[in-house]
This record gives structure tokens, sequence and C-alpha cells, in this order.
């Protein structure tokens, strides 16, 4: 899909590392997010295989509607270019 389409924004998880060098390398304005539920230390290796480090949104199996919020909130800034201000995380 990467390679015959044109994304603003492309989210993966920690298993699908290569598909954020390939969007980068196709378009370096790209936006991406990474989505993990793993604690850091458990990532923090498999991120330096990335060219660029993308943004992270942290998912919590248990709590569905806090997930789906992050992921929202992240989304909107992201691609409104209004990346400033924690607020728009809080209720």
């Amino acid at each position: 899909k990467l390679a015959s389409g044109d994304y603003d924004l492309v989210i993966f998880d920690v298993g699908m590392l290569e598909v954020g060098n390939i969007a980068r390398a196709k378009d370096p304005k790209i936006g991406m997010v990474l989505m993990t539920s793993d604690k850091i230390p458990s990532y923090l290796p498999a991120l330096k295989q990335l060219s660029v480090i993308p943004q992270i949104v942290s998912r919590d199996e248990a709590d569905r509607t806090f997930t789906v919020k992050n992921i929202l909130t992240t989304t909107t800034k992201l691609l409104s270019k209004n990346i400033f201000g924690l607020e728009k995380y809080l209720s």
C-alpha cells in the first residue's frame, strides 16, 4: 500500500518497524506513530533501526477508551500540525 499510495500518516507497531523506514523513504514529511503497550526498554533497541524516531503512543490493553482517545488525539495533533499542548489529551 505504501508503494502505490500517498499518505499523511502511518501508524504501526514494533513488529512492523520496517514500515516506518519505507514510509519515510517515500515521503520525508510523512507522520509516523508507533503504537505500543510494551515497556520502553523492550522496544528502545528496535527504535534504533528506524531512520527517524516516530511519535510514540502508549496503548493500554485494559482500557480501550483511553487507547482510542490517545490515538485520536495524537492523529489530530499531527495532521493539523498543532502539536503543542497537553490539554488535548485531558478530559
